[in-house]
This record gives structure tokens, sequence and C-alpha cells, in this order.
């Protein structure tokens, strides 16, 4: 056997393993993910220039806090989906109760948030910025919180099929949903501007949670 059969043998080897699939999938979603966020901050400042780049940047940081916290531990979902003890008696049972957990305390929560960030956003806006600039940022805050909020039922969902041991299914929809997102901040964006690309990552978002739900119901 020669050298060139050997290198291709095992290299056919490494790519059918479970390891090398995953980590494929993994560095392609990072890569959708990463091209979106550079096309809707190209489509941003083509449209609105960039003071809206600049208003969208100032909204997430306001919000990203409530974020960082992860008070609701979505996080750390997928470890307790993994975890099985000899004592549990129904495994697949016990982990839809924590995934359903997970994802309704993740619901409650940041409704809580929104409905007090919203009725404080004028108030705090109001003492830190003047002008046009805080009547924006009023209106866009409380759809930044509703993204953020659905952004961490996202993540649980992803983290419970990372539990699951299903990370290419769950690249695979990150990938799709990044491709969808895409297509609407280039229709919505030139016509909602800044509200465009925070509508067009709230769809994606929908969407990522609609299809793990469709896999989590299937597997659990």
């Amino acid at each position: 056997e020669s050298h060139l059969a050997q290198y291709l043998r095992i290299g056919r080897t490494m790519i059918l393993t479970k390891g090398f699939q995953q980590s494929s999938f993994s560095i392609l979603a990072m890569f959708f993910s990463g091209l979106s966020i550079l096309i809707i901050y190209k489509l941003i400042i083509s449209n609105v220039g960039l003071e809206g780049l600049g208003l969208l940047s100032l909204a997430l940081s306001l919000s990203v806090i409530i974020k960082i916290l992860d008070i609701t531990g979505s996080s750390y979902c997928a470890r307790f989906v993994a975890e099985v003890t000899p004592e549990t008696g129904d495994t697949v049972n016990r982990k839809a109760i924590i995934i359903d957990t997970a994802i309704w305390t993740t619901v409650f929560f940041y409704s809580a948030v929104a409905l007090i960030g919203t009725n404080l956003a004028p108030i705090l806006l109001n003492i830190f910025y003047k002008g046009q600039l805080a009547v924006q940022l009023e209106g866009l805050v409380p759809f930044v919180i509703l993204l953020i909020s659905m952004n961490s039922v996202m993540e649980t969902q992803n983290g419970s099929l990372d539990g699951l041991h299903k990370t290419v299914t769950r690249s695979i929809i990150s990938i799709v949903a990044n491709i969808l997102c895409i297509v609407l901040a280039v229709w919505l964006i030139p016509i909602f501007g800044v509200l465009g690309a925070v509508i067009s990552q709230f769809l994606q978002a929908c969407f990522s949670i609609l299809l793990c739900r469709i896999v989590l119901a299937m597997n659990v």
C-alpha cells in the first residue's frame, strides 16, 4: 500500500469520526454567524449610516448586561440533560422535565425583565441621553430586550441538544437560521433601518426555537 493510499484511508477514517463532524459543523456555524453579523452591519451602514450602527450598538450595550448575568441558568441546561444517574428510573421523562423547566424559567424571567425595562427605559435614557437620540433608543430598547429574551430561549434549547449529543443537528439549525437572517436583513433593513436588523435577528431566533423544539420532541 502506497503512502498516498494510507493517507487517504486515514483521512477517510478521521472524517467519518463523530468528533470531526461535530467540529466541522461547529466551525461552519460560527462562520455563518459571523457572516450574518458582518452583512447586517454593512447593510445598516449603507442604508442608515454610521449613526445607525452606533444606535444599534448602544441599544445592545444597554441590554446585554441582562444576558451576562444569565440568572436563568440556561447555559447549564446541557450538563443537567446529559447527566444520567443509576437511580434515575425514567431518564427520558426526567430530561423532558429539565428542558421544559429551563425554558419556562427563561420565558418568565425575561417577561418580567421586559416589563420592568420597558417602563424604566424612558427614565434612565432621559438621565444619560438627550434629544433625538434618547427618543430613538427609547423606541429600540424594548425590541432589543425581546431579541435577547428569544436568544436566551434559543440557547437553552441549543444546550439541550448538546446534552442529547445532537451537536451536529444544532449546528445545522444554526447555519440555516443564519442564512434566513441574512435574507431577512437584505429585505427589511432598507425598509425599517436599524429596527429591520433587530426584526431579522428576532425572526432568526424564532425559527431556531421552532426547529430545535421539533428535534427535541423527536428525541425526548
